[in-house]
């Protein structure tokens, strides 16, 4: 579209045809344009058609260099130039999204509330999280992204869940046998040999490697039982001998009288 100045037009925007035509001299209509201060007609900027975004989004912001677009399932982007982040409602995780009411950047990471079918509004904090590493060691709780984004975070966990023991005083110690400290950190230890005929763990807990491939050694040698408690013989039944002839005396006798 042309640049036009205002001051061409004589009789302004005119909506009556006129017969063999419309005016030249006047503006019929003016669609996707703007007046300007110095009073001439300008294209009005749109946007460019980047993409269909896929069924079930909700919303569109920008941030981080993508637009962001929502969902309550993962969604795959429609493009690299989107990301896709996905709010599950509190306590029903299939429940649909239908609107999302309000997006913007806050200290850092997208606020955001989402409205659900049950009609149900929620608040989100989306955090970001670092991308996961290979060769990397993580422990428990450690929570990473994908490389390529998809909208969730993951929690790393052990795969064996909770078929390692606690460790506990006094237990019997089988090679194969896969413990963890009391208080749960980075790493599970697998007994790797036993001493003796009958091995068990120690009265007190070890310290425990902190290291891969680290040995810990659990001393059971001394004792974990509690001993018996002493008691006093109980008292001899037997009567001493008799004493009645101990100084080899005749025994006195007394005669009856009247």
């Amino acid at each position: 579209m042309r640049s036009l100045a205002l001051t061409e037009l004589k009789s302004g925007i005119q909506r009556l045809r006129e017969k063999g035509g419309a005016n030249p001299s006047s503006l019929y209509d003016l669609t996707n344009g703007y007046v300007t201060a110095q009073r001439t007609i300008k294209a009005r900027p749109g946007t460019a058609h980047v993409a269909s975004l896929p069924a079930g989004t909700k919303g569109l912001t920008a941030f981080g260099g993508k637009l962001v677009i929502f969902a309550s399932t993962p969604v795959d982007p429609p493009s690299d130039d989107f990301e896709v982040e996905v709010v599950v409602h509190p306590t029903e995780p299939g429940m649909a999204l239908i609107e999302i009411l309000f997006a913007e950047p806050f200290l850092g990471f997208l606020y955001v509330v989402a409205e659900f079918a049950d009609g149900s509004t929620h608040h989100y904090y989306l955090q970001r999280r670092d991308a996961w590493q290979a060769n990397t060691s993580y422990a428990p709780g450690d929570i990473v992204e994908p490389t390529t984004r998809n909208g969730l975070a993951y929690r790393a966990d052990r795969l064996d869940g909770a078929s390692a023991l606690l460790w506990a005083p006094n237990v019997t110690r089988t090679v194969g046998d896969k413990i963890e400290p009391t208080t749960r950190g980075t790493y599970q230890h697998e007994v790797i040999a036993t001493v003796g005929p009958a091995p068990k763990s120690g009265a007190t807990e070890p310290a425990w490697a902190t290291e891969d491939g680290g040995i810990t050694i659990e001393d059971s040698s001394a004792p974990t039982d509690t001993p018996p408690a002493t008691t006093a013989p109980p008292p001899s039944t037997t009567l001493p001998p008799s004493v009645g002839d101990r100084y080899d005396r005749p025994p006195i006798g007394f005669d009856q009288e009247r």
